[in-house]
């Protein structure tokens, strides 16, 4: 399973990098639109498109921002360490669907599997944490059993 661990880190790794390039793109071209948009005739219409558009890039310099920071996380959990208690960075499998704990992302589909990259701080991650197999956890009208921990 050691591989396999890697292997879903590593996925999880290329994710997160992808979104970072295509946030950093998409940041590049509202950059390249706003400086090459001229003034017109009408000077409120022109800041205020500018206006707009500066804050859509802000919004995605913040999103660049907070992927490198999961980034950044997400090399510091050792893919070396697993342990029979879940903590971060343990793939979690249960009787339902695998999870990855350390950063939130969501559904990851890899070649063989669907995984579940869930924070440490979302309530399902808080209710794993320090859980071992055979441990069950129930989150509103979802019961999740851990099978194992990797």
């Amino acid at each position: 399973m050691k591989h396999q661990r890697q292997s879903i880190i590593f996925k999880i790794h290329d994710e997160l990098s992808q979104r970072l390039a295509l946030s950093i793109q998409q940041r590049d071209d509202l950059i390249l639109s706003r400086n090459e948009d001229t003034k017109s005739s009408a000077a409120d219409k022109y800041e205020t498109s500018r206006e707009m558009v500066q804050q859509e890039i802000d919004h995605i310099e913040s999103q660049i921002f907070n992927q490198k920071l999961l980034l950044q996380e997400l090399k510091e959990i050792r893919m070396s360490k697993i342990s029979d208690s879940i903590q971060k960075g343990s793939i979690i499998e249960t009787e339902k669907s695998l999870f990855f704990l350390g950063i939130g992302l969501g559904k990851i589909v890899t070649d063989d599997s669907e995984i579940f990259a869930i924070s440490l701080a979302s309530p399902l991650g808080q209710l794993f944490i320090g859980k071992k197999a055979g441990d069950e956890v129930a989150l509103g009208n979802n019961s999740h059993k851990v099978v194992a921990v990797y």
